[in-house]
């Protein structure tokens, strides 16, 4: 935003979006979830979408429509990066589950390399995986 790109944003938590008009105030913010606010953005090409910490509260199945859903909401050298509580694998989030023990959400739904990585995604695709600490991590899928 400080160095002049158009930033669109998107939430379903109006507090979310009013703190978000305090910051950058020439921004345009939709309060919507994310598959409903793709009606609002249908004429619209992006070069870069991000998700920080907010795709898990979408099923697995739902993240991997949404992702390619927006892959038509990519300029040819689009990317979108997911930032989150991640792992490679589902094993592995697993194990993480089970050592957060009373800490871990049950009720998100959170990403792995392994869900997407799959003919649907791939075919639109080119999927990077991060890690960053050990329990989060950095997706990158650019498109093809």
């Amino acid at each position: 935003y400080q160095e002049g790109y158009d930033i669109t944003g998107v939430d379903s938590s109006i507090n979310m979006i009013k703190q978000a008009i305090t910051l950058m105030p020439k921004s345009k913010f939709i309060n919507k979830n994310f598959e409903d606010s793709l009606i609002e953005l249908q004429d619209e090409l992006f070069d870069v979408i991000i998700f920080t910490y907010s795709v898990h509260h979408i099923s697995n199945s739902e993240q991997n429509t949404l992702l390619k859903l927006l892959s038509n909401k990519l300029s040819s050298n689009g990317v979108i990066i997911i930032g989150d509580v991640m792992t490679k694998t589902n094993e592995e989030l697993m194990e993480l589950s089970n050592v957060s023990g009373d800490e871990w959400d049950d009720e998100e739904y959170y990403p792995t390399l392994e869900n997407y990585d799959n003919d649907v995604l791939n075919e639109s695709y080119d999927i990077e995986f991060h890690k960053i600490t050990f329990c989060s991590g950095i997706i990158i899928l650019k498109k093809k």
